[in-house]
C-alpha cells in the first residue's frame, strides 16, 4: 500500500522508480490500481488523487523504498528517520 502525495495517478500512465539516492530503478506504466473499501475487501479503480491509499501494479523491481513517479520528477520524496 502507498499514499499519493501529489497529483494524480491514472492506469496505463507511464511511471519510474527512484531510489532514495536519486537513481531510477525501474521503469513501466500503472497497469491497475487497487484499494481497499471495508466490506468489499480491494477495488479497482481507473485513477487516484493525492491522499489516496492504494495499490499500484506494473513495476516489477520497485521496492517499497522507492518513489514511484512520473518519468518527469527527478527527486525522490525525502525518507523520514525513525529514532
Amino acid at each position: 500500500m502507498c499514499s499519493l502525495s501529489s497529483g494524480i495517478a491514472r492506469v496505463n500512465d507511464p511511471v519510474i522508480a527512484l531510489n532514495r539516492a536519486g537513481e531510477k530503478v525501474d521503469t513501466g506504466r500503472i497497469t491497475k490500481i487497487l484499494t481497499r473499501q471495508g466490506d468489499l475487501g480491494r477495488v479497482s479503480l481507473e485513477m487516484a488523487i493525492a491522499g489516496d491509499i492504494v495499490q499500484i501494479a506494473g513495476l516489477a523491481k520497485a521496492s517499497v523504498s522507492d518513489t514511484i513517479c512520473s518519468p518527469d520528477v527527478k527527486e525522490p520524496i525525502p525518507t523520514v528517520r525513525l529514532l
